[in-house]
């Protein structure tokens, strides 16, 4: 069947074209809401802008289709195959997804959807080689009044845009899972195992991560504000663009994530710091605590002091050339051989 076909018996009031085969074709724009596409191949189709609401896409193969802005609210698409479809923001509401494949298919961006699933049916699909549970609303088994995913092996899952509010996750393995957007807020994620996860976008706020293994993993963009970090692996984590993080921190939390590449540290709490020997050039720590702070011999070259408290740190030999201090606090400051070559916003 041609799409000029298909369209044309459409519109006569056709609607059962069980099995039809039109790969490749172009139906951008279309209206077909309520037809029967049960078991079709449309491998490749162009269907952007496409009207499928309430159709039946049951078994149907999408390989590669893309779907990008089509509305398939209340369509059913248990069973089919999804695999490398685009999905740019398509609408999903209330569209049955059970068994559909979605292999190398990016969900992040769907409408309307979200499934609610407990903690044993989790659990049980993810046994049973399921991976991909986006925007699910995990709620708890029957055994218990919380999420308790503790201990849980859940490596590699996909959890992406999910509702994990307040979950217990204490010593659980996600290590490479996708966690992109998800609430994770309030979270216990105790000594859990989050290696190279995708935790871009995540809500993390009140979170508890002490202990945590986060190395290799994508924080880009996440909000981690009030959260636990304290005693968290960070080697080569990608802090682009977090919230929140620099509120409370250790020196060694600090160092770590300057090496890792941060230098916006606006904010941050690091009242009586051992950092002597410590090279923070070109670092943001405006609006910074640092009163107290033993920053002697250190590197602030072209550092952003603008209105930080500086109250009584020891600055002795170190190298503030460049550095604005617009605004900061340096009360008894101790700027002894401090070096201050064009210095903004202080005059020895």
């Amino acid at each position: 069947m041609t799409v000029q076909e298909l369209l044309a018996a459409y519109a006569t009031g056709q609607r059962d074209f069980i099995g039809v085969e039109l790969n490749g074709v172009d139906l951008s724009d279309a209206d077909l809401s309520d037809v029967d596409l049960s078991d079709a191949f449309l491998n490749g189709v162009n269907l952007t802008n496409a009207k499928l609401t309430n159709a039946n896409l049951s078994y149907a193969n999408l390989t590669s289709t893309n779907l990008t802005n089509a509305n398939l609210a209340n369509a059913n698409l248990s069973g089919a195959n999804l695999n490398r479809t685009n999905l740019t923001n398509t609408n999903l509401a209330n569209a049955n997804l059970v068994d559909t494949f979605v292999e190398d298919t990016d969900l992040s961006s769907i409408i309307g959807y979200s499934i609610s699933i407990t903690v044993e049916e989790l659990l049980n699909a993810y046994r049973g080689y399921k991976r991909c549970f986006t925007k699910a609303e995990v709620v708890s088994s029957e055994e218990d009044d919380y999420v308790n995913l503790s201990e849980a092996d859940l490596s590699g899952i996909d959890l992406s845009g999910a509702n994990l509010r307040g979950a217990d996750l204490n010593g659980s393995n996600l290590s490479e899972a996708n966690l992109s957007g998800a609430d994770l807020s309030g979270a216990d994620l105790i000594g859990a195992d989050l290696s190279r996860a995708n935790l871009s976008g995540a809500d993390l706020s009140r979170a508890n991560l002490s202990d945590a293994n986060l190395s290799g993993a994508d924080l880009s963009g996440a909000d981690l504000s009030e959260a636990n970090l304290s005693g968290i692996n960070l080697i080569a984590v990608n802090l682009n663009g977090v919230i929140g993080f620099y509120r409370k921190m250790t020196t060694e939390q600090l160092l770590v994530a300057y090496a890792a590449g941060v230098r916006d540290f606006t904010k941050v709490d690091l009242k009586g710091a051992k950092l002597r020997n410590a090279d923070l050039s070109g670092a943001n720590l405006s609006k910074s605590n640092l009163s107290d702070a033993d920053l002697s011999h250190a590197s602030l070259r072209n550092a952003n002091l603008r209105n930080a408290n500086l109250r009584g740190a020891n600055l002795t030999f170190a190298n503030l050339s460049g550095a604005d201090l617009t605004g900061a606090n340096l009360t008894k400051a101790n700027l002894t051989d401090a070096i201050l070559t064009d210095v903004i916003g202080y005059t020895p």
